[in-house]
Formats: structure tokens, sequence, C-alpha cells
């Protein structure tokens, strides 16, 4: 599951508690699935493996609701997962919380990703295995789902509106399922898709915080630089449209020609990752502004400038809408309980 044995003990501990959480004794579970924890597991794939799947075999047998890799998931606490969790919650909204758990799902686990997607016009996020070993279908794509859903409230104040979920488990009792959910359920889908609302895509992060925002998603990209984790397209085009904003606005067809694309090809590979050219450059820009205004002796005129706005009133309207905030508001704010957040998320790197 991961080359990394230190990112695995985590996953592991954060799996751990959420078994507790939803009333399982700790104890009994790791002797009964006979896993040690102080065991040097190393970065042999099958332990890690085996491991878990002992572990969701024992708690089946304590607990043998077909709802249980779901609860525990969403009895997995906001933080077990580290820059992850802060990097979604200190997004803008939920939209761009969701975009960045996709992007870099791929530090908690290669085993399962999320995917966003767009549905006769609804939007959700697909729970995709990407490798299929034994017990993920079963155990680890309702445990995602649980974690990714709990998670998103934790991040939101306003309820979070799931307005239907597809499960490819078999048909059961929904109950249960709904209960925790907060929408109604069909099984025995081709892929397990939750939807939102468009208000709930659209709702704000409580912890939204753009300079925290831009200190963990370089963290994050360290992160994934260490693991030898594969660069999704928008991290390739990313580098390119900051060097070329400082020349005006990125065009489309300079930045297909850096990746050999054409034009269209780009846009439907753009739109297949859940954003588009004019969206990935706003968010280009909305992260190079929270670094540069961080950096007390730039001016707003210059950070204008390298961010490829004509004027500093335009650079100031676009900060506006991202924060709700003037750049001035934002260097003299007092941030330091996020600023607390951020040292916390930090430390979970490791």
């Amino acid at each position: 599951m991961f080359d990394d044995p230190t990112a695995y003990r985590k996953d592991l501990s954060a799996l751990i508690e959420g078994f507790v959480l939803v009333g399982l004794d700790r104890e009994e579970l790791l002797q009964s699935a006979e896993v040690n924890l102080d065991d040097p597991v190393g970065d042999a794939m099958q332990a890690q493996v085996d491991a878990h799947m002992r572990l969701w075999a024992a708690a089946a047998v304590a607990d043998p609701r077909p709802a249980l890799p779901l609860l525990v998931g969403m009895a997995v606490p906001f933080g077990a997962y580290g820059v992850v969790d802060y990097l979604g919650s200190s997004s803008l909204c939920v939209a761009s919380g969701m975009r960045q758990l996709e992007r870099f799902f791929g530090l908690i686990t290669d085993v399962v990703g999320l995917r966003l997607v767009e549905e006769s016009g609804r939007r959700g996020v697909e729970v995709r295995v990407l490798r299929p070993l034994p017990g993920v279908a079963c155990f680890g794509v309702l445990y995602t789902l649980g974690v990714t859903v709990a998670h998103l409230r934790y991040a939101t104040p306003a309820p979070l509106e799931v307005s239907e979920v597809w499960l490819t488990h078999p048909p059961s009792d929904p109950t249960e399922f709904e209960a925790a959910l907060g929408g109604p359920v069909r099984f025995g889908a081709l892929r397990t898709v939750f939807f939102l609302s468009d208000a709930s895509w659209d709702a704000p992060c409580t912890r939204s915080e753009p300079a925290l925002h831009a200190v963990l998603e370089r963290h994050a990209l360290e992160a994934a630089a260490r693991r030898g984790l594969g660069s999704s397209l928008i991290d390739k085009l990313w580098p390119r449209i900051a060097r070329l904003l400082r020349d005006g606005q990125p065009t489309l067809d300079d930045v297909a020609l850096h990746v050999a694309m054409s034009a269209r090809t780009l846009q439907r590979r753009l739109k297949a990752e859940g954003t588009s050219f004019s969206e990935l450059v706003d968010r280009v820009r909305q992260s190079l502004a929270s670094r540069y205004l961080s950096e007390q002796d730039r001016s707003v005129a210059e950070v204008a400038w390298l961010l490829g706005y004509s004027d500093a009133s335009a650079f100031v309207r676009a900060f506006e809408r991202w924060t709700g905030m003037t750049p001035g508001r934002f260097r003299s704010g007092e941030r330091s309980e996020l600023i607390g957040q951020g040292t916390e998320a930090r430390e979970s790197l490791g």
C-alpha cells in the first residue's frame, strides 16, 4: 500500500481509531487480527495488505453490520490524515477543497482514489479502486466514502446536502447507510459515487485561509515528490502558468504547447480532472497571491504585476472575491489560530 512505512502506520492508526470510536475493543481487535503495531512492517506491501485485511475480518466478526466500514470511516477524527485534511479545510469552498483531496489523496493511500465527476448536471465524487487487492472493494471503498463525507462535513458550517449515493455493493437494508450519509442510497451501481447539492459544493470552508493553504500546498507537493507519486496534469501545468503570468494572461495555446497537446485536447483533459483552463489560472493566481503577500517587502502593485494583472485594482477585486478581504487586511489580519493549525498539519507529515 505504501513504500513509506510512516504513512502506512498513520493510515493503520487512523483505521484503528475509527474501530474504537464505533465501539470495538482495541486490544481484542488487535489480538484477534494478530496485528502488532510494533512489528517492523517496512515497505513489504503484502504485509501491509494482510494486516489491514485481518483487522477488517476481525471487525466484521465483532460487528457484522453491512454498514460497518462506512461508519468506521465516518468516525475517523478530522486531522488523522494530516496535511490532506488541513489542505481541504483551508480551501475557499467545498468544491476547491474537494479538488485538493482528489489531487493529493495519494498521500493517504495508493489503493483507493477520489475523482470529481459530473452526471446529468449533478456534481459528485467517485471513490475508485486503484489496486484490486483483496477486500478493497468490500471494505476500503466504503471506509473511504465515510472518511470523505465526514471530513467534508467538518470543513463547512453549512449542513452537507448529499443528494444521492451510488454503491456497487449488493442490495442491503439502506436504513443505516442513509441515516449516516444523509441522502438516498442506490445499491448495485456500476460505480461508487456520492452527489452533493450545488449549495453544498459552493459552501465556504469554515477554516479557509489563503496563506495557510499556500503553505500546506507546498508541503503536500514536497511530500508527494518524496514518495515518488506521479504528477497529475494540473501539477505539470501549474509551474508553466506561474511563469507565464509575469507576461500577462496565459493563453490556452501557450500552455498546451508546453505539454505537447492541442488546445482542444488540453481542454478535454482538464474537464476530465474536474476543472477548466480559466479556473486553473485563477487557482494558480490565488495560491501565488497568498505567497507573495506574505513577503512584506512586495507592494500590492508588484504582486498584481507578478500575477499578470494590468493594474492593482483588478488584483484587489480578484483577491476580495477569493478571500472576502483586501490584500491590506490580509497582511495585517490576526491568524494565530490558523497558524497553529498549519504547524500541526506540517508536523503530521513526519
